[in-house]
């Protein structure tokens, strides 16, 4: 999805994906770190995982309650931008 820019890449167009984290485990304790360390790396955007923002699996409609929050502190402590899913 991320090289054709498909999904939630259709606003970016292609993507190189750099890096594949996770957040760290309840409440996203390693978010700023890795999204620094990816900042480091060359990344221009966070990608956060559908079931993140949508729920995990999608049919059960429960997405992560820190999910904001997350974002909140990669957007504005990270200083680096977001999309809030990918497929």
């Amino acid at each position: 999805m991320a090289a054709k820019g498909e999904g939630g890449f259709t606003e970016t167009g292609p993507v190189e994906v750099i890096g594949v984290n996770s957040c760290g485990g309840c409440p996203g304790k390693q978010v700023y770190a890795r999204a620094m360390e990816m900042k480091k790396r060359g990344a221009e955007k966070i990608v956060f995982a559908s079931c993140i923002f949508k729920g995990s699996p999608s049919s059960l409609e429960y997405p992560c309650p820190f999910a904001g929050k997350l974002k909140k502190l990669v957007e504005e402590k990270a200083q680096i931008g977001t999309i809030d899913w990918t497929h």
